[in-house]
């Protein structure tokens, strides 16, 4: 009853259920099932109601990690069978390798344009690079409304927080990212953990802004 955290890191725990209503959090540890768990070694996580899991490693070499979760939600953890049934898909993605499967937030980055930018229903696009000179990796995204004056593009893999951007103002006649397709864009900026920068009144090209912290959740 209530609310219960597990949180067993470094611990090995092999088959077991939990009786939580939807009221268990997992934090983390290493749960490992046998032949002797319940359900003939179908499960290593048994959670009747459903449960929280934000971290752990979860294996089982009989090809079930979890069962009986109805209710369930993960945001995060290592699993050896695909949990993408229990994750919310617009802000988590499961990266699979080696025949595990991790669960990893989506990392986005947001824009507000200025009434300059959205006239000529003009389109929005980021482009993004890290490194330098041989080392150098570039891409350009889109960007999407999620909200009214607000868009969102999500860093591809290989990027994280802190890579370099480019908010630009493309032409919609041209679908292409590229620098031909570009109307305006913000200076050099470095991306931040779920900002939003809000480009400056008045301003076309280079014209300054703000980073806030913004989440559509």
């Amino acid at each position: 009853r209530g609310s219960t955290a597990l949180g067993l890191r470094g611990s090995r725990t092999q088959g077991f259920s939990i009786y939580g209503s939807g009221k268990v959090i997992i934090n983390g540890g290493t749960f490992i099932a046998d032949n002797d768990t319940p359900n003939g070694g179908s499960c290593v996580c048994d959670v009747v109601g459903g449960a929280t899991i934000n971290g752990g490693v979860f294996g089982n070499s009989s090809g079930g990690d979890i069962w009986g979760t109805t209710g369930t939600v993960i945001k995060g953890g290592q699993f050896s069978t695909d949990p993408t049934n229990y994750i919310d898909t617009e802000y988590y993605k499961v990266v699979s390798s080696n025949g595990s499967y991790t669960v990893v937030e989506r990392l986005y980055i947001y824009l507000k344009p200025n009434a300059n930018w959205k006239v000529a229903n003009a389109r929005f696009a980021a482009y993004l690079w890290k490194g330098e000179g041989n080392s150098k990796v570039e891409i350009w995204v889109n960007m999407t409304a999620v909200a009214t004056d607000i868009y969102r593009c999500e860093l591809p893999d290989g990027f994280d927080y802190g890579c370099n951007i480019i908010f630009c103002r493309m032409n919609p006649s041209n679908t292409n990212n590229d620098w031909s397709a570009k109307w305006n864009q913000t200076a050099d900026l470095k991306t931040q953990k779920n900002g939003l920068y809000t480009v400056k009144e008045n301003t076309w090209d280079n014209g300054g802004g703000t980073w806030s912290t913004y989440s559509a959740k």
